[in-house]
């Protein structure tokens, strides 16, 4: 099974007040994926930071995968000859994208 994919958006007011994570869809505009439930309440910022999180977790398992595989072809003189950045920017993206 596959997952819905992104790009995700926040719906910060949601009813009740907790962040919703949304998908775009051909057939409905937008659709709710999750809602960010949270003991604290709605207005503590790591309900919002959780919301985050999630919202960048396409982005983050696509950064995990293209990273695996180039990790994994490259020869150790190579990532000693910097051809691992092109992987590093990509990793580092989508972790700006989880903690925004």
């Amino acid at each position: 099974m596959k997952h819905t994919p992104g790009p995700w958006g926040i719906n910060p007011q949601s009813i009740g007040g907790a962040p919703e994570i949304t998908a775009p869809t051909s057939w409905i505009g937008v659709r709710r994926i999750a809602k960010v439930l949270y003991e604290g309440g709605s207005e503590d910022p790591e309900v919002h930071a959780n919301a985050q999180l999630i919202k960048a977790a396409p982005d983050l398992l696509e950064a995990c995968l293209f990273a695996f595989k180039v990790l994994s072809d490259m020869t150790t003189d190579e990532f000693a000859h910097g051809r691992d950045i092109e992987t590093r920017i990509h990793l580092e993206s989508a972790i700006a994208k989880a903690i925004e």
